[in-house]
C-alpha cells in the first residue's frame, strides 16, 4: 500500500505539472500565457498567434505544447480543433509520456475533447510513464464525470503492454499489472483465467488506479462467470474514489453484457450509489452505455431514473446525448420511470 501511494503521489506531482503557464527556449514565438488565458482562449487569439508565426508543435519545458495546455484548460472546443487544423500532433507525447488525451482527462468544461483528438489519431490506450492511460487520469485526477465516461466510451479493450506477458511480467512492470489483470482487460476465455488462477496468479492484485482484478474484470470482460471466478478467489470490487466512483458506475458504462451488472448487484454494489459530482451508475448508462439492456436492468433493480446531479442533469437528458441508445425500448422505459418514480 505504502509503494501504491508514493506511485500516485508521484503521478499526482506529474499531471498537475502540465498547468506550468509558459512556454521557454526554442518555442517559435508562443509568449508566456497564464492559467487564465488558456482558459479564455478563443480561435481569434489562437489565429493571432499562428499567422505571426507561433508553431502549433512548439514544446515547452517537458515537451508540453499548446494542445496539451488547450485540451486541459481551454474552454472553446474551436480552439482545439483550430490548432489540430494548423498542424499539432495529437498523438505527441512529454518527456514522461503525458499526451494530450491525458491532459483533456482533466477539463472541467469540455467533454467532446477526448472525441476529437480520437478522431484525429490519438491513441486511447497509450499508457504514460506511471502507468496511467487517459480514462485512468480521468478516474483518479478529473472533476468531469462526463469525460470520464467519454473516454469509458472511447477506450478498445485490447491493452499494449510494454513488457510482454513473459514469465518475469509482474517483476518488470512495477506497476500493479499481472498476467492476470492484462489478460482481463484483453477480455480473455474463462479457462484463461482459471488456467492463470490454477497457475498461481494472485486475484487480488490492483493496478496503478487502485482498480482490482474484480474491476477490471467487470469492465473489460463480457463473461460474467469471469467476473464470478474472481470473485470467488478474492478478487476486489470496492474503489477508493476520491470523486466517488464506484465499480457499477464503471461498468454500466462500458460492459454490454447485464449478466455482469446483474452479478455486481447480486455482490453488493448499490443501484444508486451517488459520485461527490451527484452522478448514478444510472447516468453512466444512459450517458455512455451501447446496451439498452442496462437502462432496462438498472432500472428494474430499483434504479431512481428521478436523481438529479449538482449541475442539474438527469439520466434522461444524459441519454440525450447517447446516439446508440436514443428510440430504444430502454430510453422509452426510462423517459416512463422518470414519471412514475
Amino acid at each position: 500500500m505504502k509503494r501504491r501511494c508514493l506511485l500516485f503521489a508521484a503521478s499526482a506531482f506529474f499531471l498537475f505539472s502540465c498547468t506550468i503557464t509558459e512556454f521557454s527556449g526554442d518555442t517559435a514565438g508562443w509568449p508566456v500565457l497564464s492559467v487564465q488565458e488558456w482558459n479564455t482562449m478563443d480561435t481569434s487569439r489562437l489565429n493571432q498567434f499562428i499567422e505571426s508565426g507561433c508553431d502549433p508543435s512548439a514544446t515547452a519545458s517537458g515537451g508540453y505544447n499548446a494542445l496539451m495546455f488547450a485540451a486541459e484548460l481551454c474552454g472553446d472546443l474551436d480552439v482545439i480543433k483550430g490548432l489540430l487544423e494548423a498542424g499539432a500532433d495529437p498523438e505527441s507525447v512529454t518527456e514522461t509520456g503525458q499526451t494530450a488525451l491525458m491532459s483533456a482527462a482533466m477539463n472541467q468544461v469540455l467533454t467532446e475533447t477526448p472525441v476529437i483528438l480520437a478522431a484525429a489519431g490519438a491513441d486511447v490506450n497509450v499508457e504514460n510513464d506511471y502507468g496511467l492511460t487517459a480514462l485512468m487520469v480521468a478516474y483518479m485526477y478529473g472533476h468531469n464525470p462526463e469525460i470520464l465516461m467519454t473516454l469509458l466510451s472511447l477506450e478498445e479493450p485490447s491493452i499494449t503492454y510494454p513488457f510482454g506477458l513473459d514469465d518475469a511480467f509482474e517483476e518488470r512492470s512495477g506497476r500493479g499489472y499481472s498476467r492476470l489483470t492484462a489478460s482481463l482487460r484483453n477480455n480473455c476465455s474463462l479457462p484463461e483465467v482459471a488456467a492463470l488462477l490454477e497457475s498461481g496468479a494472485a486475484a487480488d492484485i490492483r493496478d496503478a488506479a487502485g482498480w482490482g482484478s474484480g474491476t477490471i474484470a467487470a469492465l473489460y470482460n463480457s463473461n460474467p462467470s469471469v467476473l464470478q471466478l474472481i470473485l470467488d478467489h478474492g478478487g476486489d470490487i470496492s474503489l477508493d474514489s476520491r470523486e466517488g466512483y464506484t465499480t457499477l458506475m464503471l461498468a454500466a458504462a462500458v460492459n454490454s453484457n447485464p449478466d455482469v451488472l446483474k452479478l455486481l448487484i447480486a455482490s453488493g454494489e448499490d443501484v444508486n450509489a451517488v459520485s461527490e459530482s451527484g452522478f448514478t451508475p444510472l447516468m453512466f448508462a444512459a450517458y455512455a452505455s451501447k446496451n439498452d439492456e442496462i437502462i432496462r436492468l438498472l432500472l428494474n433493480a430499483g434504479a431512481e431514473a428521478a436523481t438529479v446531479t449538482k449541475t442539474g442533469k438527469t439520466a434522461w437528458m444524459l441519454i440525450q446525448h447517447n446516439p446508440t441508445l436514443k428510440g430504444s425500448r430502454g430510453y422509452w422505459e426510462l423517459n416512463d420511470y422518470r414519471y412514475n418514480s
